[in-house]
Parts: C-alpha cells; structure tokens; sequence
C-alpha cells in the first residue's frame, strides 16, 4: 500500500489495540541499536519472521532519520493489534514538510532517480515505503512521528 497520504493509518482494519509498549530513545547512547532490540523483543510472534526482519529495518530507517534529519529521535511507540503492529519513532522537532515532500517525491518517477544510483544516502524512505504494508508522517506538538504498519494480513485496507 506504501504512504498514507492522510496523517494517520486509522483507515486500516486492524481490531482493537492489544499492548503497546513506549520508550524514550533520547536517553540512549545508540538510539538505533536500543529500537533495533526493542522491536524484535516486542514485536517477536506478533508477525512472521520475515516481517519481523523488515520491521527491524524500518525502525532502524526511521531512528536513523530523525537524528540526521530532525534533531533526534524522541520516542519509540509499538502497538500490537489482532491484524498487524505499528512502529511509530517521534522526533525532536517539525520535519513534516520535509518528509512529506520526501515521500512524495518518492512515488513521482520523475524525481525519485534524482538522487542517483550510487548516492550514499536518500533511500530511507525507500526502504520503509517497501518494507512496510503502509506508512503516514503525522505532525505533533513538538516533532513529527512516522509510522510504519505491519500487517500479514493482505487486506487490512478501508
């Protein structure tokens, strides 16, 4: 399904929230690594292996991106429902605009070759985009959050 251009995924199918799981990732001196653990320890049995692989993946995209891109990385949110889980990361300050022009210039085949072959960054959202079942960019008091969605569900769309 790729990006949700709505600010939210509360279009999907996905029953009622069974857990959730917080942490801060400011505090930690490898903020990356620190979402890459906490994934896979919640996320583990939730979806197949091969989607926990990509779920790993995109937390990692997604931290590595607010600290380059952003300020930081603020906070980790995992959510469990009956049909998939959401990995959202809040960075420390207001980079929707820039996101949202990342990820729509993402789908425009005009201007995604722009960053070229051999560029040594400029595929994050690439990789979140086809890793996950979907993804949104929401603007929140104080930073931005980007969530990816993981379903093994197929339809789990509207």
């Amino acid at each position: 399904m790729g990006f949700a251009a709505s600010t939210t995924l509360g279009q999907f199918r996905l029953g009622d929230l069974i857990g959730e799981r917080r942490t801060l990732l400011n505090t930690h001196v490898s903020p990356c690594s620190y979402a890459r653990t906490m994934v896979k320890q919640v996320v583990s049995g939730w979806v197949p292996a091969s989607q926990l692989d990509d779920a790993v993946l995109v937390a990692t995209e997604v931290v590595a991106n607010a600290i380059n891109h952003a300020g930081g990385a603020e906070e980790l949110t995992i959510r469990w429902y009956p049909s998939g889980i959401t990995i959202a990361v809040r960075d420390a300050m207001n980079g929707a605009d820039t996101i949202t022009h990342r990820a729509s210039v993402l789908h425009d085949p005009i201007c995604s070759g722009s960053t070229g072959q051999l560029a040594e960054g400029g595929r994050g959202l690439a990789l979140v985009d086809h890793c996950a079942t979907a993804w949104c960019v929401e603007l929140v008091p104080g930073g931005t959050v980007v969530t990816a969605l993981f379903s093994p569900e197929k339809d789990v769309a509207r």
